[in-house]
C-alpha cells in the first residue's frame, strides 16, 4: 500500500484515487488465499489512518471490510483485523458512527470467541469503538447484543452497555427507561454467576445515575424494583 492522497479528500482526483484503492482493497479482502487477505487488512489499516476524518462515503466500506475479516476463518487474518480496527479507532472512530449496525454485531460475536487472544482484541475494540461514538447511537445495539447474541458474550456485554449510561443520562435520558432498564431487568435470575454479577454491576450504575427514578411505578413493577433493590444489595 503506497502512500496515499491525505488532505481530506480534497477534490475529485484525491476522491477518485481513494475510490480506486478502497476497490483494490476489497478485491484483495475477496481472495481465497489467506495471504492476499492478509496484506489487505494491513492496507486498509494503513488507507484508514491516512486520512481518518474523510468526509466522504468510505466509512460505511471500511466498516464492512473490517467487520467481515474480524470473523475471518483464518485467526491471523482475523488476529490482524482486530489489531487494525483497534489501532485505526482512537483516530477514525466517529466516522464508525453510521457504520455501528455492522461493526458491533461482529465485535460482540468475537466477544464469544473461544481463543483468548481474539476474545481481547474484540473487547478492546468493541471499548475503542463506545468511547469513539454517541451513546444512544451505540447503547441499543448493545443491549439487542446482550439479548440476542451469544450468552458467553453476555457478561462482557453487559459491561460495556454499563460505560454508556452516564453518557445516556446526560443526552439521552429517555433510552435509559426504554433501553437498559428493561435489558437489566431481563437479566436478574441469569443462572449464570457471572452474567449477574455483570448486571448487578449495571443495576448499581443506573442507580448512582438515576438514584430513586430508578424505582419509579411508571418505570418498573413492584415485584420489579423489589427485585432491583436486593440486586444493590448484593
Amino acid at each position: 500500500g503506497g502512500g496515499g492522497a491525505g488532505g481530506g479528500g480534497g477534490g475529485g482526483a484525491g476522491r477518485a484515487e481513494s475510490a480506486a484503492r478502497l476497490a483494490a482493497i476489497t478485491a484483495g479482502m475477496a481472495s481465497t488465499d489467506f495471504k492476499t487477505r492478509y496484506a489487505a487488512v494491513t492496507d486498509l489499516t494503513a488507507f484508514s489512518l491516512e486520512d481518518p476524518r474523510a468526509n466522504d462515503d468510505r466509512w460505511g466500506a471500511v466498516a464492512d471490510l473490517f467487520a467481515a475479516r474480524v470473523q475471518d476463518n483464518n485467526s491471523k487474518v482475523a488476529h490482524l483485523a482486530l489489531q487494525g480496527l483497534n489501532d485505526v479507532l482512537p483516530a477514525c472512530g466517529p466516522s464508525f458512527e453510521p457504520a455501528l449496525n455492522t461493526l458491533v454485531p461482529a465485535l460482540a460475536a468475537g466477544l464469544s470467541h473461544s481463543a483468548v487472544p481474539l476474545r481481547s482484541l474484540s473487547s478492546a475494540a468493541m471499548d475503542g469503538l463506545v468511547a469513539a461514538v454517541s451513546p444512544h447511537a451505540v447503547a441499543p445495539l448493545l443491549a439487542h447484543a446482550v439479548e440476542f447474541g451469544n450468552q458467553r458474550a453476555k457478561g462482557l456485554l453487559l459491561e460495556k452497555l454499563k460505560s454508556t449510561v452516564a453518557g445516556l443520562h446526560a443526552r439521552k435520558p429517555g433510552l435509559l427507561a426504554r433501553i437498559v432498564v428493561p435489558c437489566a431487568l431481563k437479566n436478574l435470575d441469569d443462572h449464570k454467576i457471572e452474567i449477574r454479577s455483570a448486571n448487578n454491576a449495571l443495576i448499581k450504575e443506573l442507580h448512582r445515575t438515576l438514584g430513586e427514578d430508578l424505582f419509579d411505578p411508571k418505570l418498573v413493577s413492584e415485584s420489579a424494583a423489589a427485585k432491583l433493590r436486593q440486586a444493590l444489595a448484593t
